[in-house]
């Protein structure tokens, strides 16, 4: 969450300056380890994350250390004041969402839509429980998803101003998530090839050329990522299936799958109907490309090295959006026939308690603790001892080195991201650097295998106190 914060600061600050916002973190103790290390004849791959904090890395091309996110959520959460931004951001969506739900089922539910109008609710519920669970991450701000589907509906009837229109919604997407792009097939394909020009135009101001732009500064090149090896890293069939069940069966990510049979029951169920083709109001269009970005979206994180339970998130609520927004366009008389009536009803009065009840009680750690590494209660410049902002001091972590970055600039370093030769090089080297003091936070998460590396290199820890509610220790050489 760090890294969103950072950059909404970052963005906030050059709007009021007049300036480009730039995210290189630079400090000399960072350059000299940097240039120490290449010096060394080390690969950039093998330390790009472990000298940069939470949430950034080293790109060798740019020679930047800077944020792995593409710049979209920074820019909406920059708009609020200091820290209350995300939580207002999630609210605002937590409210819209609870609107869109109560008019938009009541409207539907006036035109004698019964189940189509619980379908519509359904998914709203699923969107305001993921926007408590994630926080205000980009997936929270995912909910751009539904004004965009309701401008391409407008735009398939309007001119190039609507098709202009739902385009810079679908650029926003990108620029929010990259990964989003395998979204753009649903908007692109519902807009209509007479008005892809206008769609065309608006996405690619909305979001390909900022990101094109912030891409050039940060990583050196128009079409290189700033994300990190971990998430750019080569595509493989080999895990596939494996990867499928996981984001469908295993752990708490089965509960997002979910929105996912909410929207391939609604299929199935349509296909049952007979009168469905002579109602062209609930085009086939919307769930032929609600499929291909389902395909599109397995097909790339089941061959993706790495495995993050909401990846798939966007994916399974663009499908089920669009699917039960065809679905709910079908006149009531067309459900006439008690088995399907039937089939509505378990669908969307007992999946959304069950799903309550899944997300609830299965969801990730961000449902526990929402805002753990933007400012837990303790955590500001204040609350720094003196000795670890000494301009010679070195510091290791995980979830705290953004939060010392935040709050003081001072950089620290994630050793979880290096292997063993690079920490026991680190350790010796920075001894060795005049007045220099080498400190670890012991961070809740992976913090075991360097205190290993550490100790066996020579060095023992020595307690020093207590940072952002968490202890840290010295290293101190053996005699």
């Amino acid at each position: 969450m760090f890294g969103y914060v950072q950059m909404a600061q970052t963005i906030h600050d050059s709007r009021n300056n007049g300036t480009y916002p730039s995210f290189e973190i630079k400090t000399p103790q960072t350059q000299a380890l940097i240039a120490a290390l290449q010096g060394s004849k080390f690969p950039a791959s093998r330390f790009s994350e472990f000298v940069a904090p939470h949430a950034h890395h080293y790109i060798e091309k740019s020679g930047k250390i800077t944020c792995q996110y593409s710049p979209g959520t920074g820019w909406v959460l920059s708009w609020f004041k200091d820290y209350s931004g995300p939580q207002k951001l999630n609210e605002i969506i937590i409210i819209f969402f609870t609107l869109i739900g109560l008019f938009g089922g009541w409207s539907i539910l006036r035109q004698g839509f019964i189940f189509q109008a619980f379908s519509w609710a359904a998914l709203c519920i699923t969107q305001i429980l993921i926007a408590v669970m994630m926080g205000p991450r980009s997936y929270s701000i995912n909910a751009l998803l539904i004004p965009m589907f309701l401008a391409i509906d407008t735009a398939r009837r309007g001119g190039f101003f609507f098709s202009f229109f739902s385009g810079v919604f679908s650029g926003l997407l990108v620029l929010i998530r990259p990964a989003n792009l395998l979204l753009l097939p649903l908007p692109a394909l519902m807009v209509g090839w007479k008005r892809w020009g206008g769609f065309s135009i608006g996405a690619f101001l909305g979001g390909g050329l900022p990101l094109l732009l912030h891409q050039y500064r940060e990583a050196g090149g128009y079409l290189d990522p700033t994300y990190g090896v971990l998430d750019t890293g080569g595509t493989s069939f080999v895990h596939f299936w494996s990867h499928i069940k996981t984001y469908l069966w295993d752990r708490f990510d089965a509960y997002w799958a979910w929105v996912l049979c909410l929207g391939l029951i609604s299929v199935l169920v349509t296909t049952l109907l007979k009168d469905f083709e002579s109602h062209r109001q609930a085009k086939w269009g919307w769930i032929a490309s609600a499929f291909l970005v389902l395909f599109g979206g397995f097909l790339f994180f089941g061959t993706h090295g790495q495995i993050v339970s909401y990846y798939l998130l966007p994916t399974y609520l663009a499908f089920s959006w669009a699917v039960i927004y065809a679905v709910a366009q079908i006149p009531l008389t067309v459900f006439a026939s008690p088995f399907i009536n039937g089939i509505w009803f378990i669908i969307f009065l007992v999946l959304p308690f069950a799903e309550i009840g899944g997300l609830a009680g299965h969801g990730p750690p961000a449902f526990k603790e929402p805002m753990q590494n933007i400012r837990p209660e303790g955590r500001d410049l204040e609350s720094i001892p003196p000795e670890l902002l000494d301009e010679h001091a070195w510091i290791w972590g995980d979830d705290t080195t953004g939060t010392f970055w935040y709050f003081a600039k001072k950089n620290a370093m994630k050793p979880a991201f290096a292997d063993d030769e690079i920490l026991t090089w680190s350790v010796k080297w920075i001894q060795k650097q005049p007045e220099s003091r080498q400190f670890i936070v012991m961070d809740p998460s992976r913090m075991d295998h360097a205190l290993e590396v550490v100790k066996k290199a020579g060095y023992k820890l020595v307690l020093r106190g207590q940072v952002f509610g968490r202890q840290y220790f010295e290293f101190v050489k053996k005699k």
